[in-house]
């Protein structure tokens, strides 16, 4: 069995470079029945032994401490980021602390920190790295965006024309386009701005429209952005729609394999981040309201398929322990990213979204917080 799933991912695998974004991902999925259908039954078998019921879970425990490219084993050494410096593509954004104002650091692969506070404190909710760790961007109190060059040591402030400050929502995989949201505190409506990270052109998205109950949380290599609805206690649906008509394109309606139960009593989904491919998601399932993070939901975004439910172990400790808790924080090309909690320290942690199993990759001081890269500020 377990030479079938490795012959059917190594198929598969050839068409990978089509999967570029979800758009991609529906045309090859079309022409890929076959080879997803021998996948799909493997993984059903798969599923079934792991599993032991009709409930599509994976259970794996975390790791020890392991060096992964791209990520340091600890922060060491603190420097000013200034226009003068240009240190390199980040691993990810450190704050010093998880709810409140404070000084926030690019972190470099080798461990060194390079401050971002220059001339006014950064905004906590404002902070977002992108995709290949190059820009940073974050927002004064004024009401400009800064997005910092970090090879060539250059910011770029994008001008705020909405009804009130900036705040980033997405990037694309390619790290392209960055979509900018604005609004007041009397307005629970959005405005957006597309910004293309290469030309530096920058255009407001007047035709879009999203309502209460749903967020912008993708955008695909080719413009279009993937708004997730929010429904009470079951799954979400995503709607592609076009930046420039505000017309939707298609709709992708998330679903469980029959007999399956991914959301139990009493939870609900709060957000999602899009793989490096455009092709999967993770999704938060959140207990107790909005409060503690229970679970990882695997979803196709071609198919709307949700091919596993990846729990989290402490979520229960949390309801007693507020200071134990999880955070999704990206989705990289190892995994998803963790930040998980405690009194003790914080770590970042990658999920492998295919066998569940978790790696400690960075130990952080207690109650310090990242903005992981293609990731935003929360």
């Amino acid at each position: 069995m377990n030479t079938a799933i490795r012959e059917a991912l190594a198929d598969l695998a050839t068409d990978a470079g089509r999967y570029a974004d979800a758009e991609a991902a529906v045309h090859t999925a079309r022409r890929r029945r076959t080879g997803r259908a021998v996948a799909a039954t493997a993984a059903v078998l798969v599923l079934a032994l792991l599993a032991g019921s009709a409930a599509l879970v994976l259970r794996r425990g975390r790791s020890d401490p392991a060096p992964t490219a791209g990520y340091p084993a600890a922060v060491t050494v603190s420097a000013r980021l200034d226009p003068a410096t240009a240190p390199g593509n980040a691993a990810f954004i450190l704050r010093g602390c998880r709810f409140r104002v404070c000084d926030a650091g690019v972190v470099l692969p080798d461990g060194r920190r390079f401050m971002i506070q220059m001339d006014g404190t950064v905004l906590p909710h404002s902070l977002t790295l992108s995709p290949d760790g190059r820009y940073a961007g974050w927002r004064y109190a004024g009401p400009g965006y800064h997005l910092y060059d970090l090879v060539t040591g250059t910011v770029r402030v994008v001008a705020a024309d909405g009804p009130g400050p900036l705040r980033p929502m997405a990037w694309s995989p390619d790290g392209r386009w960055l979509v900018l949201a604005a609004s007041t505190p009397e307005s629970l409506i959005y405005t957006y701005t597309l910004v293309d990270v290469r030309t530096g052109q920058v255009q407001r998205l007047d035709a879009v429209r999203v309502p209460y109950g749903e967020r912008v949380a993708g955008i695909t290599n080719s413009r279009h952005l993937l708004v997730i609805r929010y429904e009470p206690l079951s799954l979400p649906g995503v709607r592609v729609v076009d930046p420039d008509s505000g017309l939707d394109l298609r709709t992708v309606t998330l679903q469980a394999p029959p007999g399956s139960f991914v959301l139990r009593t009493g939870e609900s989904v709060r957000g999602m981040v899009v793989a490096p491919c455009g092709c999967t998601a993770a999704i938060s399932v959140m207990r107790r309201g909005y409060e503690i993070l229970a679970a990882v939901l695997i979803a196709d975004l071609a198919t709307g398929a949700v091919n596993a439910r990846i729990d989290l172990p402490d979520a229960l400790r949390a309801e007693s322990h507020p200071e134990w808790q999880w955070d999704v924080r990206g989705h990289g090309p190892h995994g998803v990213v963790l930040v998980r909690h405690d009194d003790a320290s914080t770590e970042i942690e990658l999920l492998n979204d295919v066998t569940g199993t978790r790696t400690v990759v960075t130990r952080l001081p207690a109650e310090t917080d990242i903005v992981a890269r293609g990731g935003v500020s929360e």
